[in-house]
């Protein structure tokens, strides 16, 4: 991973229906991620009301999505269970969409 990969930073999220994010990172790279596997988690029961869902928001910082009800997505989620529905816009990046998800939900 490269020094510039480590520092960039959400800057925006948008949740699109049904359980899409719209990531924008501070290097000026997008993507959309569906959630769509990663809500079947009893953990993430929550979210899966639309109404819920679409309060999510930059966390702390700009590394990570975070939700009222106290549920976070790193930045730097490597989710086997989430999928992109388009490509991140630059090539070459690492993408959300391979190895293991790393969530945390407060409480």
């Amino acid at each position: 991973m490269k020094f510039q990969d480590k520092t960039r930073t959400i800057t925006s999220v948008k949740a699109k229906a049904p359980f899409i994010l719209a990531l924008r990172w501070s290097d000026g790279s997008r993507a959309e991620l569906d959630l769509t596997a990663l809500l079947r988690d009893k953990a993430f029961k929550s979210l899966r009301d639309p109404g819920k869902f679409t309060a999510a928001r930059v966390g702390e910082w700009g590394h990570g999505v975070a939700w009222p009800s106290g549920a976070e997505l790193s930045a730097e989620t490597r989710c086997s269970c989430c999928s992109l529905s388009t490509p991140l816009r630059e090539p070459g990046r690492p993408t959300l969409a391979s190895g293991h998800h790393n969530v945390q939900v407060g409480g």
